[in-house]
């Protein structure tokens, strides 16, 4: 169980290598399903948001994965399917 304060604190170096891993898998993931015409829908989920940062500002996952799909969609250079949609769900139970 992670201690309530767990999201007070500076994240150490196991959570930013795991963010940056993420972010990697994140923005390598999306073009799979945003260059083309799949599902009209793409949906990503984040069940455990948390409040989108550490205690100095640096990002969590939901920022991570607000910035790398305004990312990708705001790049002209980027190849994007017409008439997909990006829903973001993030949901978090801090007790």
């Amino acid at each position: 169980m992670v201690s309530k304060g767990f999201h007070k604190k500076q994240f150490d170096t196991g959570t930013l290598l795991k963010l940056a891993i993420f972010r990697g898998y994140i923005s390598q993931w999306l073009p799979v399903f945003l260059s083309r015409f799949i599902k009209p829908r793409v949906c990503i989920y984040d069940f455990f948001a948390g409040p989108g940062g550490d205690l100095d500002g640096r990002p969590g996952s939901p920022i991570i994965i607000k910035d790398e799909v305004s990312k990708y969609l705001n790049n002209d250079n980027r190849c994007k399917a017409s008439g997909v949609s990006v829903n973001i769900y993030f949901n978090d139970n801090h007790i």
